[in-house]
């Protein structure tokens, strides 16, 4: 019986940086976590196109779950978002040039959608492999809040559990740590899989 699939996602470079802590994290985590094959994709840092690859994805490779990783400046610990917002607001431009101010990301979109992973739980894991962990009530007002809320409201966000996490960007961290933070987090999710494309959480 083929095994679950899990999708982690990460982001290129922004900004004028070379780096993006998610990517290396993500890159280097293993290929198997627990019941999981871990398929990974990085996303280019634009809005809308980041949200719609990972909605062909879902589509194309029928995850159990969707944890899509990010990093944020000024934070130490690995945070995990509870919701995402229909906005884009971005302080600087993304990777195509673009920079929205007070845009919906879905016109006539609900205000906020819920993520629909165990956060408590996950943040549980975080800080048990002893690094720090918190829950986030924020995913900004981004490419990274702005591919959440593509990716929640894809599937009417019950279908596929998705959310997002946040790693710091910098040296708050090692890459070591933000591997162990992000592997504990995905053995924590406590999905039961039946048909393919189905899942639950405990």
């Amino acid at each position: 019986m083929p095994r679950p699939i899990l999708l982690v996602t990460c982001f290129e470079p922004f900004g004028g940086s070379d780096r993006n802590a998610s990517q290396e994290a993500v890159m280097a985590m293993p290929d198997k976590i627990g019941p999981f094959d871990v398929r990974k994709a990085c996303l280019p840092v634009v809005f809308g196109e980041a949200g719609a690859r990972v909605c062909e994805l879902v589509d194309e490779l029928s995850p159990v779950a969707v944890v899509c990783v990010g990093e944020a400046g000024g934070t130490q610990a690995i945070a995990i978002e509870t919701r995402a917002t229909n906005l884009r607001q971005a302080r600087i431009a993304d990777n195509a040039g673009q920079a929205p101010q007070d845009e919906p990301v879905v016109e006539g979109g609900t205000d906020w959608l819920a993520a629909t992973l165990p956060v408590g739980d996950m943040v549980a894991a975080v800080e048990a492999a002893g690094i720090p962990a918190e829950p986030s009530q924020s995913a900004g007002t981004f490419v990274c809040n702005d591919t959440l809320y593509l990716v929640l409201r894809h599937r009417g966000g019950s279908d596929v559990p998705a959310g997002f996490l946040h790693v710091p960007a910098g040296d708050a961290l090692s890459n070591e740590q933000l591997v162990a933070g992000l592997t504990a987090a995905i053995a924590a999710l406590g999905i039961k899989t039946g048909n393919r494309g189905q899942s639950h959480l405990d």
